[in-house]
């Protein structure tokens, strides 16, 4: 999750995650933290 930001921000499509996900607790809010990172780094300030 920390480095999301900066890939998405190079230019990224597509993230593969491996241990951030299958290692955690819970997994489906580990998906949910790793979607919203994602979709935070698309976001422009005006």
């Amino acid at each position: 999750l920390q480095t999301t930001p900066a890939v998405v921000k190079a230019g990224a499509d597509v993230l593969v995650a491996g241990t951030s996900i299958f290692g955690a607790k819970d997994i489906s809010a580990a998906c949910a933290a790793l979607k919203e990172a994602a979709w935070n780094a698309t976001l422009v300030e005006v």
